[in-house]
């Protein structure tokens, strides 16, 4: 963005936008999502980012 704003939280608000993104936003756009959970990704992250967990944490809100 202009000025080097950055409307999300950098620690929490990225894994949950890319998330939320995938799983959420591209429902309503496309009708399915970007990701079906299947957890494949979680053994190559070099982030340590487990979207099984994520899925789980962001269905409790």
């Amino acid at each position: 963005m202009a000025g080097g704003h950055n409307p999300v939280n950098p620690r929490t608000g990225a894994i949950r936008q890319r998330f939320m993104h995938k799983l959420n936003y591209d429902v309503t756009q496309y009708g399915r999502p970007s990701c079906v959970g299947c957890g494949r990704c979680v053994g190559i992250c070099f982030g340590g980012v487990d979207i099984v967990r994520f899925i789980g944490m962001a269905g409790e809100d």
